[in-house]
């Protein structure tokens, strides 16, 4: 089966999940970035999806966040995949393509 779900989609899906491991467990946003010496807008913006954190980044929350291995293992693997590139990128040059002809007819 081919996933559908965008890298953006994914990486939403994880910063929705760590946010209510974070609000489930009592923390704030600015207890989270004093544990680890990040701003407050770094933690925001991946929970909100608008930066797919790092690996390190995922693990070190879980720990932080007392996750058991397989919940640990699950949002390690939706870090991987929203790591990856979409397939659509194999395809960049019909973007270029596309833009030419736009400019074209402007």
């Amino acid at each position: 089966m081919i996933d559908t779900t965008s890298p953006s989609e994914r990486t939403r899906e994880l910063g929705t999940q760590l946010r209510e491991l974070r609000n489930q467990r009592g923390h704030t946003v600015e207890d989270v970035a004093e544990d680890f010496l990040w701003s407050t807008t770094k933690v925001s913006r991946i929970e909100i999806g608008a930066r797919c954190p790092s690996l390190l980044d995922v693990r070190d929350l879980c720990v932080r966040y007392g996750i058991d291995w397989l919940a640990r293992a699950k949002l390690m693997a939706l870090a991987r995949d929203a790591r990856e590139r979409g397939w659509w990128t194999e395809y960049g040059d019909l973007n270029l393509i596309r833009s030419q002809a736009q400019a074209v007819l402007q």
